[in-house]
């Protein structure tokens, strides 16, 4: 226990004396494509020239707030060695204020249209150009031609797609839900909400059906980082309501809910976290309006870089240590070309079983009847994919 307490001493030290590695640029929209406003908040990116993990942390604000907002949590990030982007994109309208439509599909197309920029929602207009994926492609791609060192293209499959399996993709109350919602569509290296999910149907009082659905991520890689006093303007937005929310995506009962303000890291090896903190910072706006709805992710306070340090470092968790350490699933051959065999050491039969390509699209779905179980994946263009039985996710290379 005294050599645990050491190295965990020796870690909180390094990271609060590396802040100086980290380097924080601000990047106006309109120079990743001539077609977004001036007068937008700019991105903020945090590139560590020292340390470098080869994985991006995506970082989605929440209403109303800009990038910049979330320096403390993103600067933390990057001295951990993570790439860093906080993203600037359109964000005035509340997810909270979907929560007495009677159309039990709106929370899903709000998601859907942001994410994607698909015109599905009634409640916001938002196009592909200015959709959280644009965005992030546009903005990647510049990086890559601005600062060519900072091997910032090892995020894109190419100049059209991005690397999902590189990204840890997080954000704060409606940004939370977004990096939620694309850990739903893509293979993500991890997702983490800060104070959310928040869709909560107060006219179905119910969580949103989109919680519920299938994922590309396997929900061993969903975090929550919550506050037990939330006091958003919106009654319906509440501790027990989120709980209720990331229940839906696996997290909970799963992992038990642990207090951060009196356990120590690393909190059981749970998912689900929760505090009472509420915010120090009295001149912010943006902090005094909503209390302790940004005591999860506004001050580096000792119990939020204890915090911090769990959901973004914690192990098994990564696409890679996921498909390592807790897949039951076997492929042979692999590589293959005509067809492979899947063999799994748990009951399959009967499951359904998905394959999707790296950005996430599903080429085939289909119910297994034996064990083993011979796919067809004569079809399939060659490159790599990944097969999905329930949270058992196996690499497939064709050649």
């Amino acid at each position: 226990m005294k050599n645990f307490i050491l190295l965990f001493t020796i870690l909180l030290f390094a990271i609060t004396n590396s802040y100086a590695q980290a380097d924080s640029v601000q990047v106006p929209t309109q120079k990743t494509d001539a077609g977004y406003n001036s007068g937008e908040a700019n991105h903020m990116v945090i590139h560590n020239p020292s340390t470098n993990l080869n994985k991006l942390f995506l970082f989605i604000p929440g209403t109303s707030a800009t990038p910049s907002n979330y320096y403390n949590v993103c600067l933390f990030a990057g001295n951990l060695g993570y790439d860093v982007i906080s993203l600037s994109y359109l964000n005035s309208v509340g997810t909270a204020t979907l929560a007495t439509s009677t159309d039990s599909l709106a929370f899903g197309k709000y998601r859907q249209e942001i994410c994607f920029g698909s015109p599905v929602s009634d409640d916001i207009v938002v196009d592909t150009l200015n959709s959280i994926t644009t965005r992030t492609l546009k903005l990647i791609n510049y990086l890559d031609t601005a600062y060519p060192s900072q091997n910032w293209n090892q995020y894109l499959v190419d100049s059209t797609t991005i690397n999902w399996s590189k990204v840890a993709v997080a954000g704060h109350s409606q940004g939370g839900g977004h990096a939620y919602y694309l850990a739903k569509k893509h293979l993500v290296d991890r997702t983490i909400a800060f104070s959310s999910p928040n869709d909560y149907s107060s006219h179905y009082n119910r969580p949103a059906l989109w919680l519920s659905d299938n994922s590309n991520t396997p929900s061993i890689s969903y975090y929550a980082y919550l506050n037990i006093f939330e006091d958003l303007d919106q009654a319906v937005v509440n501790f027990a309501n989120q709980l209720e929310s990331v229940s839906k995506v696996g997290i909970f009962p799963r992992f038990d809910t642990v207090n951060v303000d009196n356990n120590a890291y690393p909190y059981n090896g749970t998912r689900c976290l929760y505090t009472a903190q509420q915010p120090s910072g009295s001149g912010s706006t943006f902090i005094a309006r909503y209390g302790f709805h940004n005591s999860t992710v506004i001050d580096s306070t000792t119990i939020n870089k204890s915090a911090w340090t769990h959901l973004l470092t914690s192990d098994v968790t990564s696409v890679e240590e996921y498909l390592q350490h807790t897949n039951t699933l076997q492929l042979s051959p692999n590589p293959a070309s005509s067809s492979t065999t899947i063999t799994s050491s748990s009951n399959i039969i009967g499951k359904t079983c998905r394959i999707t390509n790296i950005n996430g699209v599903t080429s085939s779905n289909f119910t297994i009847n034996a064990n083993p179980f011979t796919i067809d994946i004569s079809s399939l263009a060659i490159g790599m994919y990944f097969i999905i039985v329930d949270e058992n996710v196996i690499k497939l290379l064709k050649q």
